[in-house]
């Protein structure tokens, strides 16, 4: 979720706090994950336990929302469903059940000297994300600046 969000809205992270209930503190074994953006803001719930691989973004705008599901079952692949505000459905994409389409994109890509979806300078964002998500975990559930 934390590489879907800044692609889909086009925006860079501002700051990340996460707030844990682990003692260990893992945001990534039940815990949350803020991320701020430029007058928006993001909250991922991390599930350690129940819905394994339970995963969905919902974006909410002043015309409607986009909402992507990753099925459960489904180790990849997500789902898309595109709503106005009144919450009539304008597209629905379902996810790919076949596993390794992306991988099999990416591959051909470094194959072919062709593009790849996603640039590794975008990719950059993900990690800064989740690296911010452990440090303000592991000193006292602050919120910490990104670059």
């Amino acid at each position: 979720m934390a590489d879907l969000v800044p692609w889909l809205i086009g925006a860079s992270p501002r700051a990340v706090r996460a707030p844990s209930p682990r003692p260990a503190r893992r945001t990534d074994s039940g815990g949350f994950i803020e991320v701020m953006f430029e007058g928006t803001e993001c909250h991922m719930t991390c599930l350690e336990e129940g819905l394994d691989m339970w995963d969905e973004v919902r974006i909410f705008g002043e015309d409607g929302l986009v909402e992507l599901r990753r099925p459960l079952g489904l180790a990849i692949g997500w789902g898309l469903s595109w709503r106005e505000k009144s919450g009539d459905a304008i597209e629905e994409i379902a996810a790919e059940s076949v596993p390794g389409g992306c991988t099999g994109e990416f591959v051909a890509a470094i194959a072919t000297g062709g593009v790849t979806v996603c640039n590794f300078v975008e990719a950059t964002i993900s990690v800064a994300i989740i690296e911010a998500a452990f440090a303000s975990a592991a000193q006292g559930e602050r919120w910490l600046s990104l670059g």
